[in-house]
């Protein structure tokens, strides 16, 4: 009996201590980080789960990782060691995702590797969400504001449909943790972080580079404590830890492909960037009169609802306004900084801003409207006394509705185009290539992942991305003229589009009739005409496609 009563008294005690105010604050906080990291992986399975989307570059690079995985090398062609893929840490994750689910099963691969995307994307969630609660943000606030990052399209579709972003995303958001947060050793945690986005990205030094800079610019995060001096010998210390990281990939790929550049930067790269100061121009004004960052995949403003693109200029406008604006916090600043760097890089640089790069760069910007909100709550509270706890999370959570129609428009839309241009339509040519050509023969086109991919022949492909001979050509003619280069290497097979025969002149049509017969037409334009979604452009230039046949 003594000992059931000293037990019993020692459960009572247990359980006092349990409701203590401290343990339940614990609790709730454990719950709290658990619902964000749910919400953050549950937004971009729920994508696959509806769209079934698969976007047409992870196919090119699967090509390399399904070759690996079978033991013919990382490469694209059997027997040509050239790099035709852009992120290391995508193809080598393929890779293993396809040697555990075999060879012939590149639907499981494909669902492994989204998982895997879709819990570093809840690992991001939760580097943001402890770091904000480390700055006094509360918790119901946050989680509102956390809501539209996590809701956010872009990274939803690119986090589930085979890109890099998902890692990209969580070694951004490593980075921010390891700046803002007080740890036995940041420079280890900024270390792993950047070694992480340079294995995701080999121009993931720009995002991670643009708020090292803003934070010492602003003097925010562990720097405002410990000094910049300090905070800039942590850098060094992360860089060096960093290029250790990075290290054996460079000095592999270097002996393997004889060059540590990939060729898709290599075949990107040959058509120039042009004047910087030009480029900087078009760059702001591509910024105030035609906001992509916030938008739709594949914006283009006349076939989205005007609401829907206004939700998105508000947004960017969140994103970069506080930068300037004299409320705010130093780490604020920091975060739009970063953000507006990132937008200068992505349309003055990449050729095309291709919307797959955009994740990287809005997440900064999600950072900044979170605190943001809460800078300007704190300010007007101080200023009127009456802004306080609901009146400033309830405005907060009305900005998720837009963000969740928004997001809903997409998933239609992502999922027609998935069925129509990828399954029925470009999948479909390379099947019958696969089954109408013999296995040495040679197809010239643009899009090479998943007509290369269905079809294993080797590709001629525009810019060259798989095709070092498409590289040399364009270096050679000193041009990017479909004509010229169909001349210049002579494929057994064309694959093109109506608008690129259309871009060939009178001379190059009649030489094309003379060296090639037109054999078969994939065309979806019925199903595209009955098509009821916004974004109908995406569904357009991929409709149809021409398969020509050398005579």
């Amino acid at each position: 009996m003594a000992m059931n009563f000293s037990g019993a008294c020692n459960w009572c005690m247990l359980s006092l201590q349990c409701h203590m105010p401290h343990c339940s604050n614990d609790r709730r906080t454990v719950f709290f980080l658990c619902s964000v990291f749910f919400c953050f992986v549950f937004v971009p399975l729920l994508f696959a789960i509806y769209t079934g989307s698969a976007w047409e570059d992870y196919y090119t690079t699967f090509r390399v990782s399904k070759n690996l995985a079978t033991g013919h090398g990382l490469v694209y062609t059997e027997g040509q060691r050239v790099q035709t893929f852009t992120s290391p840490m995508q193809a080598l994750v393929a890779a293993f995702c396809s040697l555990i689910a075999g060879a012939k099963n590149d639907e499981a691969a494909l669902w492994m590797y989204r998982i895997i995307s879709a819990l570093l994307l809840g690992g991001s969630g939760i580097f943001l969400a402890k770091s904000l609660l480390a700055q006094g943000l509360p918790r119901a606030l946050l989680f509102c504001l956390l809501m539209l990052a996590a809701l956010d399209c872009k990274t939803a579709l690119f986090a589930s449909n085979g890109m890099e972003t998902g890692f990209m995303v969580f070694f951004l958001s490593l980075s921010w943790y390891a700046m803002t947060v007080k740890t036995a050793h940041p420079w280890k945690l900024l270390g792993v972080a950047w070694g992480g986005i340079m294995w995701s990205r080999p121009d993931g030094f720009v995002y991670a580079g643009a708020l090292a800079a803003a934070m010492i610019g602003f003097k925010a995060g562990l720097a405002s404590s410990n000094g910049r001096g300090w905070f800039l010998r942590q850098y060094f210390y992360g860089m060096g830890l960093a290029v250790l990281i990075y290290l054996p990939w460079f000095l592999w790929t270097w002996s393997y492909y004889g060059t540590p550049i990939s060729n898709t930067i290599v075949a990107k790269g040959l058509r120039g960037f042009g004047n910087p100061v030009e480029g900087l121009i078009e760059a702001f004004l591509t910024l105030i009169t035609n906001n992509i960052f916030f938008q739709s995949p594949y914006f283009i403003s006349a076939t989205w609802n005007p609401l829907l693109v206004g939700w998105g200029d508000l947004l960017w406008l969140l994103a970069a306004a506080p930068v300037v604006l004299p409320c705010m916090s130093p780490m604020t600043r920091s975060a739009s900084a970063a953000f507006l760097i990132s937008n200068f890089y992505l349309l003055m640089i990449v050729p095309y801003c291709w919307p797959w790069y955009i994740p990287n760069a809005t997440w900064s910007g999600y950072l900044a409207i979170i605190m943001a909100w809460f800078d300007l709550g704190r300010y007007l509270e101080k200023k009127t006394k009456w802004l306080l706890g609901w009146k400033i999370i309830c405005p907060a959570a009305v900005l998720i509705i837009p963000q969740i129609v928004l997001l809903c428009f997409v998933l239609q839309e992502m999922r027609v185009q998935q069925s129509v241009i990828e399954i029925n339509n470009r999948k479909q040519v390379g099947l019958w290539l696969a089954q109408n050509s013999s296995p040495k023969e040679t197809v010239f086109l643009e899009c090479v992942g998943y007509i290369g991919y269905y079809s294993q022949l080797k590709m001629y492909d525009f810019p060259g991305m798989t095709s070092p001979e498409m590289v040399a050509a364009r270096r050679t003619l000193d041009s990017d003229d479909y004509g010229s280069l169909i001349t210049c290497l002579h494929p057994d097979w064309l694959v093109l589009r109506p608008p690129e025969i259309n871009k060939l002149s009178v001379d190059q049509i009649s030489w094309l009739k003379i060296n090639y017969n037109l054999v078969k037409i994939f065309d979806v334009s019925n199903a595209v005409a009955v098509a009821n979604i916004e974004g109908i452009n995406i569904l357009l230039f991929d409709r149809t496609f021409l398969v020509f046949h050398r005579a």
